[in-house]
C-alpha cells in the first residue's frame, strides 16, 4: 500500500512543471556525480528503483559513494525530492 502511494505522489509532481523563479525556463537541478546506483554505466528506471526502495527502507544503501551519487539535490538528505529529480533525469534520457 505504501509503494502504491508513494507512486501516486511521485506521479503527480512529475506531472507538475517546474520553472525557475527569476524567468520561466524550465529548471535543470544541480546534479553532483551521475546518479547511477547500481554501477551499470547507465542511469534509468533500475537506477530510481534502487532510489525509491532505499526511501523506503526496503533497501538500503550502504556505499558512501552511492549515497552521495543518491543526493541528487545536494541537501543532505536522501528522500522524494531526490526521487523526483532523478525521474526527471531519467525522463529526459529517454
Amino acid at each position: 500500500m505504501r509503494t502504491i502511494a508513494f507512486a501516486i505522489v511521485i506521479f503527480m509532481l512529475l506531472s507538475t512543471p517546474v520553472f525557475a523563479e527569476q524567468n520561466d525556463e524550465p529548471y535543470m537541478p544541480f546534479i553532483p556525480d551521475i546518479p547511477d546506483l547500481n554501477d551499470d554505466g547507465v542511469i534509468n528506471v533500475i537506477d530510481l528503483t534502487i532510489l525509491m526502495q532505499h526511501i523506503l527502507g526496503l533497501k538500503i544503501i550502504t556505499c558512501e559513494d552511492k549515497l552521495q551519487r543518491a543526493d541528487l539535490n545536494n541537501d543532505g538528505v536522501i528522500d522524494v525530492r531526490d526521487v523526483i529529480e532523478m525521474s526527471r533525469f531519467v525522463i529526459r534520457l529517454l
